[in-house]
C-alpha cells in the first residue's frame, strides 16, 4: 500500500471533476443565505459530517446556523432557509425534513447528485454535483467533493 500515490491518485481525481464541473447555483444559494433569518443544515450519514462542516463556516462568518436534529433546535419559521445535502435526492427523513420546511413557508436548497431527485425537483434551489465512477470506495468521492465544493464557496465570500 503506498499512501502517498492513493492521495495524489485522489486529488487527481478531484482536481478533474472539478474542471468539469458547472455548478450553477451557487449565486442563489448566496442570495438565500443573505436573505435568511436563520439557517438550517441538514443530511445524513457521512454527508451530513461534511454539511455540519459548512454550518461552522457558516457561523464564523456571522450567519445564524441551525443543525438539525440537535436537542436545541428550533423550529423552523417563514423566512428561515433549509439547506440539505443528499447525493440520492431521495433519502426519506431528509426529503420528509425538506417538505415540511416548504409547507411552514421556508426556502429550501439541496446539493445533490441527482438532478431528477425528489429533493432536486421540490427545494427552491438547487447544485447538483457531478457524479463519477470513482477509484475511491463507496461514497467517499462525492462526500469529499461536498466538503471541498463548499469551502469553496466559503472561500469567495
Amino acid at each position: 500500500m503506498n499512501v502517498k500515490d492513493n492521495l495524489v491518485a485522489m486529488l487527481e481525481e478531484h482536481l478533474m471533476v472539478a474542471k468539469n464541473a458547472e455548478l450553477e447555483g451557487f449565486d442563489t444559494l448566496k442570495k438565500y443565505l443573505d436573505e435568511s433569518n436563520r439557517i438550517f443544515i441538514s443530511a445524513a450519514g457521512r454527508s451530513f459530517l461534511q454539511m455540519k462542516g459548512f454550518a461552522m463556516r457558516l457561523m464564523h462568518i456571522d450567519y445564524d446556523v441551525v443543525i438539525v436534529g440537535e436537542v436545541t433546535t428550533p423550529s423552523i419559521k417563514p423566512n428561515d432557509l433549509l439547506i440539505v445535502g443528499s447525493g440520492s435526492g431521495e433519502t426519506f427523513g431528509i426529503l420528509t425534513q425538506l417538505r415540511k420546511a416548504k409547507k411552514i413557508g421556508a426556502k429550501t436548497f439541496v446539493l445533490t447528485q441527482s438532478p431528477n431527485s425528489s429533493m432536486a425537483k421540490e427545494a427552491d434551489g438547487a447544485i447538483i454535483l457531478p457524479k463519477i465512477d470513482s477509484i475511491q470506495h463507496g461514497g467517499s468521492q462525492i462526500e469529499q467533493f461536498l466538503g471541498l465544493t463548499l469551502d469553496a464557496f466559503i472561500m469567495g465570500m
